[in-house]
């Protein structure tokens, strides 16, 4: 072999090992890359969690009962292994026409890649997760879903039973029932958008601080007692407030309420285009009152048997889900007496507004489909909002049922105030 012969084979043999080298690196890197699986192992537990809820919703249309996993403990795991020998024969140097005998290296390069994920599946059937399930939500955790950005039109919509326009001489109720149409549900929710737009329904925080026990001396303050009572746990430590040279334990109330920027000078809403409205008595002359406006210090004492207040029923996370059942069972064709077109808010005369929507084997794309009973079931995404809530409510849900375990522990509210009371 000729010496240019030589040089040609090292050449290829060096590039082949190199081709080898790589590949093996490259297998290498791929199974290694962390954040590519993490992305995806939260969207299938995102996935999970989203096809968990709808389900239910279609479940509660059928009159079936509701039943919930949980999903944890996702860990992937994966491995690498390389081997090398000496099979495959090339020319490296020496030879014909060369002083020196032929040469050759041989190599075989191989990698061997598993992927495994283990997760843990449970049934969610225990006492504590019903209890929470189906406990009305307080008044301050429903209102804090507005203050965190929900819209009003969302959160009361799912989980507000009704709403209760009275004073001293009587009162309306204008119910947040699927059955009721035309004398509930979409009064209902006419009401609420027009206390949000023309309202300026909001909310506020009036948080306050609360002293514990005595004021205290300089002295005081330092005495054993004082100062484990400061170092108990973070959400039941008091804090240490000083006012005019004495000191004093205090812990703080975290507390929200609604409040309103009206359109008006005299904060009166105009109802005139809710659905019968001649049915409800104190609709057409309803004013805010000045101590329900954002920023007002203090409720007003007032004597005026005229002046009407709000309120209504909070429901709890079980009570929305056979909600959005009876929606559904209406938009699927189960109870005759009402239209799929009929289930969506007319906010214009070619528009509607639709709080929740679910299709029958809708033709795609849908945003999110689940499968049950031999049929496929979907609801669609809005991101602007202007003509399909669905989403938002299944975020809302999400989050009442990761907060399930607070709602246990809270005392069933009775009913909560909305405007004056």
């Amino acid at each position: 072999m000729s010496k240019d012969s030589s040089r040609f084979w090292a050449i290829c043999s060096n590039f082949l090992l190199l081709c080898a080298l790589m590949f093996g690196s490259a297998r290498c890197a791929a199974v290694d890359a962390v954040s590519p699986r993490a992305t995806t192992f939260n969207d299938q537990a995102d996935t999970f969690r989203n096809r968990m809820i709808l389900e239910n919703v279609v479940r509660a249309a059928y009159a079936e009962p509701l039943q919930f996993s949980n999903l944890s403990g996702t860990t992937g795991i994966n491995s690498l292994n390389g081997t090398a020998g000496a099979t495959i024969p090339f020319p490296f140097r020496g030879g014909h026409a060369s002083p020196l005998p032929l040469q050759t290296i041989s190599a075989n390069i191989s990698s061997q890649a598993s992927l495994s994920n283990n997760f843990s599946s449970s049934s969610q059937d225990d006492q504590d997760f019903y209890q929470g399930l189906h406990n009305p939500l307080s008044e301050s955790t429903l209102f804090s879903f507005i203050q965190q950005g929900y819209e009003p039109r969302i959160v009361f919509g799912l989980l507000a039973s009704d709403l209760i326009f009275y004073n001293e001489k009587g009162e309306d109720i204008i119910s947040n029932d699927p059955k009721r149409w035309r004398d509930g549900y979409l009064p209902f929710q006419q009401v609420v958008d027009l206390l949000v737009s023309d309202g300026g329904m909001n909310i506020e925080d009036i948080s306050t601080e609360k002293q514990i026990g005595p004021s205290l001396s300089a002295a005081r303050l330092e005495q054993p007692q004082v100062l484990a009572a400061l170092l108990a746990p973070a959400d039941k430590a008091p804090r240490v407030s000083m006012k005019n040279g004495r000191y004093s334990l205090v812990k703080d109330t975290s507390q929200f309420r609604v409040c309103f920027r009206p359109r008006t000078a005299n904060g009166q809403i105009d109802f005139g285009q809710v659905t019968d409205i001649d049915r409800f008595r104190f609709l057409r002359n309803f004013k805010i009152s000045p101590s329900d406006i954002c920023g007002a210090k203090q409720k007003e004492e007032s004597k005026d048997a005229n002046k009407v207040a709000i309120k209504f029923h909070p429901r709890s996370a079980a009570a929305g889900f056979i909600y959005l059942g009876k929606i559904a069972a209406y938009q699927l064709g189960l109870n005759p007496d009402v239209g799929r077109e009929d289930t969506g808010l007319r906010t214009d005369a070619t528009n509607r507004y639709f709080l929740f929507k679910v299709d029958r084997n809708p033709p795609p794309p849908e945003w999110l489909t689940v499968a049950h009973e031999g049929a496929y079931y979907g609801i669609g995404l809005d991101p602007r909002g202007l003509h399909d809530g669905s989403s938002r409510i299944l975020a809302l849900l999400k989050d009442l049922m990761a907060l399930e375990s607070v709602a246990k522990s809270q005392p069933a509210p009775l009913v909560a105030t909305l405007v004056g009371g």
